[in-house]
């Protein structure tokens, strides 16, 4: 989000929710507000990535002149790197966890709450949710590389790099067991507590760090026992790889440019769709067992394996989607043939992979 006139200006919430009170979003999209004034558009859900992106594409069609109206620019950049990150939302909760980051010397939290974007593709658990769970976060380090689109400081998303720095209970892997319920209980329990709510309800900043767990059984610098809302509170401050939300909430993704924001929606969904295991065994992604997130981030397709498990799951995808009847299997390939081809060296096959 840009100002049209003074690159450096960043309207407020308070400005862009008046602005934007009398749009209506003929597909229905939620727009929610963040902490440096990016826009979130949450579409509903549906049965298909196409689905997904008709619908997006056209409640974008509205939001994108009803902002020039007032003149701002909607940009779709993972990183902001032009402006000095500026918390322009006063809620409560956003104020909270910017005091405990940066009172725990986590440096980048200003640039992650107000400078980044993703796209955060949601994917049903399907009929085999510990299957799902597993497949997802072995696909994590090769969404992050196929689709780091910031490159600066050194990383090839400089977004994942803003979440580097941070306090990794809350931003590392929640997978340990394999089962999906065991894994976020446990992590849950495990993170430290960035907020707790007062006796009126409002939202204040944890004193030192202590963890869930830590709370429960009496932490000496807590403020008092927790509260049912202060689980719920904490949970929403939870950023690992994937989240567990009754769905599966993949953060891993930078924004991309209007023309390629629906290729990671198109080969998530497709990959982790319902009857896309028995497309492929996924063995393939035994080569990049042993990366993380972080790796993805900072090497990107750079790194050969993942560049080779990236190929492949381009290629898979396509398979799929094409057997599916997809639009999007054309605009997949092309991203495969613009971004992930020159990184094996060699021009990538458009038929390696049917499922």
């Amino acid at each position: 989000m840009a100002d049209i006139s003074d690159a450096d200006a960043r309207p407020t919430v308070a400005f862009l929710q008046n602005a934007l009170s009398d749009v209506h979003f003929p597909a229905g999209s939620r727009l929610t507000f963040e902490p440096g004034g990016q826009l979130e558009l949450s579409s509903v859900p549906a049965r298909t990535p196409d689905e997904v992106a008709q619908a997006l594409r056209a409640d974008v069609a509205v939001l994108r002149p009803a902002l020039r109206a007032y003149g701002l620019d909607l940009r779709a950049e993972a990183n902001d790197s032009g402006r000095a990150p500026r918390r322009v939302s006063n809620r409560p909760r956003y104020e909270a966890m910017q005091t405990w980051f940066e009172a725990g010397g986590w440096t980048t939290a200003r640039e992650m709450m107000c400078n980044t974007a993703s796209v955060q593709v949601n994917i049903g658990c399907g009929p085999d949710p510990v299957s799902t769970w597993r497949r997802v976060h072995a696909l994590i380090p090769v969404l992050a590389g196929a689709f780091a689109a910031s490159s600066a400081h050194g990383w090839a998303s400089s977004r994942l790099r803003a979440w580097a720095g941070l306090d990794p209970s809350r931003t590392s892997s929640a997978l340990s067991s394999g089962d999906p319920v065991a894994d976020w209980a446990a992590y849950a329990l495990a993170a430290n507590t960035i907020a707790w709510r007062d006796a009126n309800g409002e939202v204040r900043p944890a004193d030192g760090a202590f963890s869930l767990a830590e709370w429960i059984a009496g932490a000496p610098c807590a403020p008092r026992p927790p509260t049912v809302a202060d689980l719920d509170l904490h949970v929403s401050t939870l950023f690992p790889p994937v989240r567990l939300k009754g769905w599966l909430e993949i953060r891993v993704i930078d924004m991309l440019p209007d023309e390629w924001w629906p290729v990671p929606i198109a080969v998530t969904s497709s990959l982790l769709g319902t009857g896309s295991a028995g497309a492929d065994n996924y063995t393939w992604l035994d080569a990049v067992a042993g990366l993380t997130w972080q790796d993805a981030g900072r090497q990107g397709l750079g790194l050969p394996a993942l560049a080779e498990a990236a190929d492949h799951a381009f290629a898979l995808s396509e398979a799929i989607l094409e057997g599916q009847g997809s639009q999007l299997t054309e605009l997949v390939s092309r991203y495969r043939s613009r971004f992930i081809a020159p990184q094996l060296g060699v021009c990538a096959s458009r038929s390696a992979v049917r499922a």
